[in-house]
């Protein structure tokens, strides 16, 4: 494959759909034969290559409760006695945040273990979405994209309508600089390393 990655790079994960066995007639191989053995190996070999494919792939779950999200991160260190590398594991963490304040300060207590000076959790993606089922004002040139319904958390449409979201060691906060009671519905998602 041409391009800039180097040879061992893993780029992406691929299972073949159908395993190919060349074995005639199983039902009366000798479980004893070397044919038998070889297609037991064989067929060892396609699990764990099951296996190693379910283990690498990023979940589609979002529970309201930790969750190893199977997103790997490079590693802080290697291993130098095996050469192992370990990457360090995603985990997601998802809130029904529910309706938003009116210019002021929402905050809901996370639940995750932050060590302060913060040296066990690093973030690697934070990030909400709103959504209404009252349409608010019409936005852009003279509204003429019609009334918004749903919108990223940060927000920042003009300035006065400004969203902010972060993490403090405690809680998850959403701070409004306008009125946004007519969002009904929050999802706020966390994810983060747990730093070893």
């Amino acid at each position: 494959m041409a391009g800039n990655y180097p040879d061992y790079a893993d780029l992406g994960v691929y299972l073949q759909t159908t395993f190919t066995y060349d074995v005639q007639k199983l039902e009366s191989l000798d479980v004893n034969s070397k044919e038998f053995k070889e297609l037991l190996v064989r067929m060892y070999q396609s699990i764990n290559k099951i296996a190693i494919s379910l283990n690498n792939k990023q979940s589609g779950y979002y529970p309201l409760t930790e969750f190893v999200s199977g997103g790997q991160f490079f590693p802080i260190t290697t291993s130098s006695a095996t050469g192992a590398v370990n990457q360090r594991q995603e985990y997601v963490k998802t809130f029904n945040f529910g309706v938003l304040p009116n210019s002021t300060i929402k905050a809901i207590p996370h639940g995750i273990t932050i060590n302060t000076p913060n040296d066990n959790i690093t973030f690697t993606h934070i990030y909400a979405t709103g959504t209404t089922s009252n349409p608010v004002t019409p936005i852009g040139p003279a509204g003429i994209y019609g009334n918004l319904v749903g919108w990223p958390i940060p927000y920042v449409y003009p300035h006065p309508s400004e969203i902010a979201l972060y993490i403090t060691t405690t809680h998850v906060v959403i701070e409004t600089f306008s009125d946004y009671t007519n969002t009904d519905r929050c999802i706020v998602v966390l994810k983060y390393l747990k730093t070893i």
